[in-house]
């Protein structure tokens, strides 16, 4: 592979240092220091089904120092700045683990925002990438239907993580999704209580001895990791 020379550097940097995202990563006078790369898997000679080259992750620790700067200098990747970096480090080691869907979404969703050099907050990113996972529980569990209590428990997870973020002083990820999907979960639980519960009294003729206490109520549980 080619290897960008000093002068194909100073180029790059001329014309994208300035700019997000090479504005927010340290560079040298012969290197860029990011942990992450993304890049379209076509590269790597993958297509999905629908025809399309979806973006992935590396370490930059996959390639050698030459071959890194060789791929940021020629647009062959995107490097990845150090708060997105920090979040691409949770999605790794515990985001795919927990939801590989989840975990494609969100590197998707990160590879639009550098390429388009859109400059997100900490918080911003946060919401974003937790948000693709909320709407999926919510609507796994009590189905597509009921939108008005789907939004509402959409509502109680956007105050809650707002004051996480600027009042309790999160700035932690893996903390800000589970407490996220944690918060969630207990709100879906009490509806489908109160939907159980309104089920059995229309379904149930009146009766004078009062329910038994041995009825358990259907839960659904989030696994916390």
């Amino acid at each position: 592979m080619p290897v960008a020379n000093d002068s194909a550097l100073k180029a790059f940097l001329l014309e994208n240092g300035n700019s997000y995202p090479c504005n927010d990563i340290l560079t040298a006078r012969n290197a860029i220091h990011a942990r992450w790369l993304i890049v379209e898997s076509g590269s790597y000679g993958f297509v999905n089904h629908a025809g399309d080259r979806p973006a992935i992750a590396l370490p930059s620790t996959t390639f050698s120092a030459a071959t890194v700067l060789h791929l940021l200098v020629t647009k062959q990747a995107l490097p990845v700045p150090n708060v997105v970096a920090n979040v691409l480090d949770y999605m790794e080691c515990w985001g795919k683990e927990h939801d590989s869907e989840w975990h494609d979404e969100a590197v998707t969703w990160i590879a639009y925002l550098l390429k388009n050099k859109i400059h997100c907050t900490e918080e911003e990113l946060f919401y974003d990438l937790i948000e693709f996972k909320i709407k999926g529980l919510i609507y796994e569990c009590i189905g597509l239907n009921e939108h008005l209590a789907a939004t509402r428990i959409f509502d109680l997870w956007k105050e809650q993580l707002n004051y996480n973020c600027c009042y309790s002083g999160v700035r932690d990820f893996k903390q800000a999704a589970t407490n996220s999907f944690t918060a969630v979960m207990v709100q879906v639980n009490a509806y489908l209580q109160v939907q159980s519960s309104l089920t059995r009294g229309q379904s149930t003729p009146p009766r004078s001895d009062p329910v038994s206490p041995n009825i358990v109520t259907p839960v659904v549980t989030v696994k916390e990791e």
